[in-house]
């Protein structure tokens, strides 16, 4: 994360950052095709572009606002309260469908935050020596999940996670921390958020952490879809973004 004093911000993992380079490669390349533009910008993701969603929402709006008018947003099943919900998840010995992405946060926060040498460091044996190479690139969920117990936190070494359960000031709590994304701004755009209440992999409270946080700052613009089934988190993708398609079309000019 880099600090940024101009908009007293922190840039998450250069998400919305990216998002705003692909708008302008976007519009460069419909103005060099002579495509019109109408001047409209809808955001729209699911799961982890339901995180990049909002991550460029709140870079465009703090940063860009001159650049880019949002016409509406809509983040879906993002892990947006990564600090609150999705740790005290890991915590708490459920048995998750897809226990990968707990060590793939690992593994994507060591060499940007260095609060250990690498993954393996911070998993007890075999983990330590089996799970690291999988997060590679080449390698599926299904093959990862199989190398995991089936409740990730019996990955970690016994004295990270007991430092991890008890210290609020730990390092990968702090990173987390950092990375939640409702705090320290108030959307000013349209935004709607879409979850399904049987998502097991992306917990729901995620999106009510975020949202009633948001209402409670004065955020005057923000919804939460109520219409949507207790779909899982697979199941729940294809019709979180047919009702944003439907949202979207009805404020098209």
């Amino acid at each position: 994360l880099v600090p940024d004093e101009r908009r007293g911000l922190t840039e998450l993992n250069g998400e919305g950052e990216a998002v705003v380079d692909a708008l302008r490669a976007a519009r460069h390349a419909a103005d060099a095709a002579g495509l019109a533009l109408n001047g409209q910008l809808f955001l729209m993701g699911y799961s982890q572009g339901g995180y990049a969603t909002l991550a460029a929402q709140r870079e465009i709006e703090a940063g860009h606002a001159a650049e880019f008018r949002i016409t509406a947003s809509a983040p879906s099943a993002g892990a947006y309260d990564l600090s609150g919900t999705v740790a005290d998840d890991f915590l708490s010995g459920r048995v998750p469908p897809n226990p990968y992405l707990y060590p793939y946060v690992l593994s994507a926060y060591v060499p940007i935050y260095r609060f250990a040498p690498d993954l393996g460091s911070l998993l007890r044996a075999p983990y330590d020596s089996t799970v690291p190479p999988l997060y590679d690139g080449t390698h599926d969920s299904g093959v990862i999940n199989a190398a995991l117990p089936a409740r990730p936190s019996e990955a970690l070494r016994p004295e990270v996670l007991e430092a991890f359960r008890t210290d609020p000031e730990h390092p990968i709590r702090r990173a987390l921390r950092e990375n939640d994304l409702y705090r320290g701004w108030v959307p000013q755009s349209r935004t709607r958020f879409h979850h399904c209440a049987g998502d097991l992999d992306v917990l729901p409270a995620n999106t009510r952490v975020a949202y009633e946080t948001f209402v409670a700052a004065g955020a005057k613009q923000v919804e939460l879809e109520t219409r949507l089934p207790a779909l899982d988190h697979p199941s729940c993708a294809v019709l979180a973004l047919l009702f944003t398609k439907q949202w979207f079309d009805e404020l098209r000019q």
